[in-house]
Parts: structure tokens; sequence; C-alpha cells
């Protein structure tokens, strides 16, 4: 330990620095530390769907870090710091910003995926009446919370609405929505 340090070694740690290990701690954090953040999805997929299998603490993790970053993000654009987009940011993070891997973020899915009808639908997420009239809003972003096909590979789909609400809106936090391989 370094003089003068003692105080530091018995400081709690930042709480963005302990990781969740559940989604449902997940999205109770985020709720009062990501005020950029917002669930507006379905619970059942995060709670039922993703926390009973065995690498949902992994998964759980990679959300956490997935939105600090995305929280990171908003805060900077809406402060006018940063002009790009969140992969922009994934890719080139400003000094001690929160970020992720960009390998991990996908900004939009592929055109078969979003020119066929149904799987379009499956990415028709809520999101606040402020962004669109309708309710839904189609969320093609997605960060990938692991590998695979199917359970093992979950998403977390969003809509970047920086420029307009100052937020991101999460509508999809669950198993790999559905495209031609699973149909």
């Amino acid at each position: 330990m370094l003089a003068g340090r003692e105080t530091d070694a018995n400081a709690p740690a930042d709480e963005h620095t302990r990781l969740p290990t559940t989604f449902a701690e997940v999205l109770d954090r985020m709720d009062k530390e990501l005020p950029r953040v917002i669930f507006t999805g379905d619970l059942d997929h995060p709670l039922d769907d993703l926390d009973s299998r065995p690498s949902a603490s992994s998964w759980a993790q990679t959300a956490w870090q997935a939105m600090l970053a995305m929280n990171n993000y908003a805060e900077t654009s809406v402060e006018g710091s940063f002009a790009g987009g969140f992969l922009t940011w994934c890719k080139e993070p400003p000094p001690a910003a929160h970020a992720i891997s960009a390998g991990k973020v996908a900004p939009d899915e592929s055109e078969p995926v979003k020119n066929d009808p149904k799987m379009r639908r499956a990415r028709l997420l809520p999101a606040p009446n402020t962004v669109d009239p309708s309710g839904k809003v189609f969320m093609g972003a997605h960060v990938r919370l692991g590998g695979g096909t199917g359970m093992s590979a979950p998403r977390m789909h969003y809509f970047d609405d920086v420029k307009n609400t100052g937020k991101i809106y999460i509508g999809y936090l669950g198993p790999h929505l559905p495209v031609k391989t699973t149909n």
C-alpha cells in the first residue's frame, strides 16, 4: 500500500464496477443507475428465459457492460462531446469511457431479416409514444450477449434515440430472435 493511501484501500468499490450476476439485478440497477438507458421490453425474456440458464451470469455481465457503455455514450452525445453512433463509440471510445468490444455490436439487421415480414415484425418492439406514435419501433440494432445459435445466443435489441430524446431504448433482452436458419 502506498503511504497516505490507506483510506483508498478501505473505500467501497464503485457500484458500476461491481458486475451483476442476474438479469433481475441488471434491470433493477439499470432503473437506478443508468438514466439514459430505458428498458421497454417484456420482462419474461430476461427473467424467465435467460436467468434460468447456466450462462446467465456471464450474459448478465455482458448486458450490464453494454448498458454502461450506452449510458456513457448517450450522456456524452447529449452534452455535444460526441457526434457518432454507438458502434463508433465502441470502436473509438474517448479516454476513460465505458465501451464494449465493437464486435459485439450490430448496428442493424441484415437485408433478408429487414425484408421478411415475419422477422421484421419480431423486431418491432415497444418504445414510448414520444419516439413513435404507434408505441413500437424497429430495433434492428443489437448487442450479442452470447455466441452460438438459439438460446445460447441471446441478444439485446435497442433503438438509439440519443439525437432526439437523449436516450437509448432496449426493447428486447432474450433468446436470439427468429432468422432464416431458425425458421
